[in-house]
Order: structure tokens, then C-alpha cells, then sequence
């Protein structure tokens, strides 16, 4: 099975899983970096990762993207310039946006709240805590 995915957190960590679990799945990054180069997280995890996706022998394409997905393929835009990889599932991971609209509707019927996590910005679990650590502290 060939699973094209998007080179983030999510993308690279459901790809090594995959893997793992003895697919053969590719990464689709447009980016010259996966994993957003690392600037989200913790450097350990982001070399770790990485690691793990060579170890584990997970194909990444960078610079690379989708041009059309068709019933047993794929084709893809890569810097030489096309591929087609057979595929019989394709999962998109594109990426997150805030969901705020729970913490809106509390503090609109006038709870006391605190806008912490994904919900405020996306970013990572650390942030989160930190967030939480704050408004802790505050009270």
C-alpha cells in the first residue's frame, strides 16, 4: 500500500506508524524540510523523528506536491519533474487552524475562562502547559 502524506508532525508521525506496520508509505513535503525544520519542537523530537523515518526507510519527497490523485495513483509535481506512485489510500495532514468557538460561547454567557492551548494558537504540547502553568499561577 502506498500512502502519500504531508511532511508534518501529524503526516511524519502517521507515516512511520504506517511503516511500522509494514506499509509502504511516502511523504509529499512542498517544502525543502519536514517537520517544519524543527522550529516547533523540541530538538530531540524533531532529530529523533527524523532518525526514525530513515531507520525505518520512509521515502520523503521534498520539494515536491500532488498534482491529481486518481483512482490506483497518484502524480506528483517533484523537482525533475513528474511521478506517479501507485496508491490505494491517500491521507492528507495539511496542517491545523484554532478552533475557539467552545471558549467563545463561555465566556459569552459569562463564565469566568481561559483561552489556553490550540485553541488560543496552534502550537505544541510545551506551550500548552506553559499557558496552563500561567493562568495556574494567576489564580
Amino acid at each position: 500500500m502506498r500512502v502519500p502524506m504531508i511532511g508534518g508532525l501529524v503526516g511524519c508521525e502517521t507515516a512511520l506508524w504506517l511503516r511500522q506496520q509494514g506499509k509502504n508509505v511516502p511523504i509529499v513535503e512542498s517544502s525543502k524540510e519536514i517537520l517544519g525544520g524543527g522550529k516547533y519542537m523540541c530538538f530531540a523530537n524533531y532529530d529523533m523523528l527524523k532518525d526514525l523515518l530513515v531507520f525505518n526507510k520512509v521515502d520523503v519527497l521534498r520539494n515536491s506536491s500532488v498534482i491529481t490523485v486518481k483512482e490506483t495513483s497518484v502524480v506528483l509535481k517533484i523537482p525533475d519533474g513528474k511521478r506517479v506512485i501507485k496508491a490505494d489510500t491517500v491521507i492528507v495532514a495539511a496542517g491545523y487552524h484554532s478552533q475557539h468557538y467552545l471558549y467563545d460561547a463561555m465566556r459569552d454567557a459569562g463564565k469566568i475562562t481561559y483561552n489556553i492551548g490550540d485553541s488560543l494558537t496552534v502550537s505544541n504540547i510545551m506551550n500548552t502547559i506553559w499557558d496552563a502553568n500561567q493562568v495556574a499561577r494567576a489564580l
